[in-house]
Parts: C-alpha cells; sequence; structure tokens
C-alpha cells in the first residue's frame, strides 16, 4: 500500500493550518506502514520559511518512525530552482542537478538549516546571524534588534536541548522586500509546549486547574519569565520577548503545539483555537519591515532598574 502527501497551490504562514489538518494521518501514523510513501509537490506554487521548516520536519519524522519502506519526493514544477536555493534538498541528501550561482543574500535570508545541537554555539551564532538581518531590515535601535535576535536564540536553544525531539528541528527566514515583512519559523517534533508545562512545576497553583486545553497552556507560555525546564539559563524569555516585538512591531505570530494553536496580530489580538495534533512546536514570526520595533517601553515596564542586572544586553 503507497501513501501521497500532495503539496499544491501555497504552503506559507496563512495555509499552514488547513495544511496540517490535510494531513493529520500521516503525522499521528503509528499503526500502517506503507510500502511507499510520496511527497508530491509538482503543483505547489510558493513556500515560505513555514512551509520549508514544517515540510522538512514531517519528512524526517516519516522517516525516524519508518512508516514505509521507501521515500520518493517529487519536485514542483513551479519553485524548484527555489527549494534547491534554500537548501531544501541539502538536508535530504538529494542532488537535483540543479547548479546556481549564489550571491551573498545573509543580510536579507537564513537558507532551511537543520539545527543539529553538535555545535555548543548553535544558538548563539543563529542569533548572531538574525541579528544581522534584522539590523539591515527592520528599523528600530541596533540594541533592541539585538534583543529580538536573543529572543530567537533562546528558542532555538529550547528546541536543540529541551524539546526531546527525535529528529532535528529546523528554522528558516526570508524578507520580502516587495511585501514590506520578514519571515521566520522554527519547527521541531519534540513533547511540545503543553507537555512540557504539565510535566514541569512551573505553572502557578491557583491557575493549574484552569488550563484545561492545549492552546491555554501555550497562552499561559507566553507569559514573563515561565519556563518548563529547571536550572539556569530556563528563563523562559524567548516567546515572552518575541510576542512582544510582534506586538510593538504589528507583526504575526503563531505557536502551533500539541492540539493548541496560538495567533498573534494587529498589535494585541490574540486567536486562540484548537487544531489537528502536531507532535512538538512550530514557531512562526513575521515582522513588518517599516514598523519601527521600539520596545523600550516593554523593558522600562517589565524589567524596572534594580532588576535589569542580567540583562546587560538592552
Amino acid at each position: 500500500m503507497d501513501l501521497t502527501v500532495r503539496v499544491r497551490g501555497a504552503l506559507n504562514f496563512d495555509t499552514l493550518d488547513s495544511f496540517l489538518a490535510d494531513n493529520n494521518n500521516v503525522l499521528n501514523n503509528n499503526y500502517t506502514k506503507y510500502d511507499s510513501l510520496v511527497f508530491d509537490l509538482e503543483h505547489l506554487t510558493f513556500i515560505s520559511p513555514v512551509g520549508f521548516c514544517t515540510l522538512a520536519c514531517l519528512i524526517k519524522y516519516c522517516q525516524h518512525n519508518k512508516i514505509a519502506n521507501e521515500y520518493k519526493l517529487i519536485p514542483s514544477k513551479h519553485v524548484n530552482s527555489y527549494f534547491e536555493r534554500m537548501d531544501f534538498y541539502n538536508a535530504f541528501g538529494v542532488d537535483i542537478g540543479i547548479t546556481q550561482c549564489r550571491y551573498d543574500c545573509s543580510n536579507r535570508l537564513m537558507e532551511l538549516k537543520e539545527i543539529k545541537g553538535q555545535n555548543p554555539n548553535e544558538d548563539s551564532q543563529i542569533a548572531e546571524h538574525f541579528k544581522h538581518i534584522f539590523q539591515s531590515q527592520i528599523k528600530g535601535d541596533s540594541n533592541i534588534l539585538e534583543a529580538v535576535s536573543y529572543s530567537i536564540g533562546e528558542i532555538v536553544d529550547n528546541t536543540i536541548r529541551h524539546s526531546l525531539s527525535p529528529i532535528n528541528g529546523f528554522i528558516c527566514a526570508q524578507t520580502y522586500r516587495n511585501k514590506r515583512k520578514l519571515e521566520i519559523c522554527i519547527a521541531d517534533c519534540g513533547i511540545g509546549i503543553p507537555k512540557s508545562l504539565k510535566s514541569s512545576n512551573n505553572i502557578d497553583p491557583s491557575e493549574r486547574d484552569c488550563l484545561v486545553y492545549d492552546h491555554e497552556y501555550i497562552l499561559y507560555a507566553l507569559r514573563k519569565g515561565i519556563s518548563s525546564k529547571y536550572g539556569k539559563g530556563h528563563t523562559g524569555e524567548g516567546l515572552f520577548f518575541s510576542s512582544e516585538f510582534i506586538k510593538e512591531n504589528y507583526g504575526r505570530m503563531k505557536i502551533i503545539s500539541g492540539k493548541g494553536l496560538c495567533l498573534i496580530k494587529n498589535g494585541n489580538d490574540v486567536l486562540q483555537m484548537d487544531i489537528d495534533c502536531w507532535t512538538g512546536t512550530i514557531v512562526a514570526l513575521e515582522f513588518q519591515l517599516d514598523n519601527e520595533v521600539n520596545v523600550k517601553n516593554i523593558f522600562d515596564r517589565e524589567f524596572p532598574m534594580d532588576s535589569t542586572e542580567d540583562f546587560d544586553w538592552i
């Protein structure tokens, strides 16, 4: 018996939910073993970092769980060269015979990168790359943009060290100058935010019984100082800082974990909903290039002067 995963049209920030719903049987397959699993991208016309990270995680997770005897990838007729440019095929050791002249675009994109955790400085190196992108593309004070980069680095650190993912996570970024936005995605197939919080003691006892649905746990994780891990360095700053930056920038942030989804948009609008299960966590961020990120007021409010001694990067 064969199974084909068909990806048509666009796979991006807006279509991610429907893609996961359509392929929930693949991600959460624990019983069926297929002769062949085919990922048909022939009619895929557009893909963004959200699509790259999610698709890469899905394929790697299926391979790890050995749900098929063989795996096939049918390239897109429309964006095949972009797949090659963003290093998607490299992640799977596939040579499609396309050779492109590459220019240094490090100030506006990050090719699909597998977060392997073999380099102890991997998270800080990724943060430094994003600092370069932010300062090149987004208006705002350089120290503030460095803080944004730090928050991305902490999310990456969580993917490397704490998600308990059986496969490596992925990260990708792309600037869209015509649309005046920057999209970033980080994805893994770990235990996810809800399960991680449930297994920790970092939930206020008075609120523990109020958290029922997975999207409520995600929203709880966006609070300042919330972390599901113990020890020095587990400050819970990544998601909190990132969400505050997105609000200030009037961008968008989507977090999918377990059976929950939280979407931040239009400043302070927050949408919560149940979805089909994603094994792990997907964090998608969309920054507006022309909206200056000036969040000093957030730091002044959330971190009084007598509590900022550990935040010398502010």
